[in-house]
């Protein structure tokens, strides 16, 4: 039987009471940080500025989150892999920190009570390809979400002018500039994107002369 202050003893024999302890509950929030994930056992997605709260006992460990279904595992975001959730005393420290969680982590009383997502890039390659041109160039690599400038162009072609780059290697104009700034051509890993160069015919005019005395002189503009 539980004992309280207004317990009174019946009997004059002595008496063992043992200290009765209930452990204290911790909330977590947990932020998806850029991406998107489903609450396990819910199905609900939560992404952009949403949060999922739950609960974990001190001294449990994490795996006891959401109703015993543990931390998110359907996670995602363009562009990027999931790269494990991370804890913080703030919302900043769980999105920049480096205290990564798992559900074999043991909750204390010291534990940061907000929980974010974190995620690696993706990496890919952009080729050059001189399209009907001559010369050579070597390809390069880019991050996703990370600004990159294009090589300087290489490639030549006789009697025509370098307009800039495009995906379509059929264009007639350019969709980025010589040494341009581009930024996410993919959001595949390990992709390839082959951009091609982009030229466009030059123009010189032909003169006739006459060839008597009563001949106008005519000119004609070709391509």
């Amino acid at each position: 039987a539980v004992v309280t202050e207004s317990t009174k003893m019946t009997t004059a024999k002595a008496h063992t009471l043992y200290a009765l302890w209930q452990a204290e509950t911790s909330g977590f929030v947990l932020y998806p940080n850029g991406g998107q994930f489903t609450v396990p056992g819910t199905g609900n997605v939560i992404s952009g500025a949403e949060t999922a709260s739950t609960e974990v006992d001190t001294d449990e460990k994490y795996a006891t989150m959401f109703d015993n279904q543990g931390l998110p595992t359907v996670c995602s975001r363009t562009g990027y892999d999931f790269a494990g959730w991370y804890r913080g005393s703030s919302v900043n420290d769980a999105m920049n920190g480096a205290d990564a969680v798992t559900n074999d982590t043991v909750n204390t009383a010291e534990s940061g009570r907000y929980i974010a997502a974190h995620w690696t890039p993706h990496t890919y390659t952009i080729a050059f390809n001189a399209n009907q041109g001559e010369g050579t160039m070597g390809s390069m690599s880019a991050t996703y979400d990370a600004s990159a400038n294009l090589s300087k162009n290489q490639f030549t072609r006789t009697g025509y002018t370098f307009l800039g780059w495009s995906k379509d290697q059929s264009a007639s104009t350019a969709d980025y500039a010589d040494a341009g700034e581009v930024q996410n051509l993919t959001a595949e890993d390990g992709a390839t994107v082959t951009l091609y160069a982009i030229w466009e015919a030059n123009e010189y005019t032909v003169t006739f002369e006459p060839n008597g005395e009563n001949s106008e002189v005519t000119t004609d503009s070709k391509t």
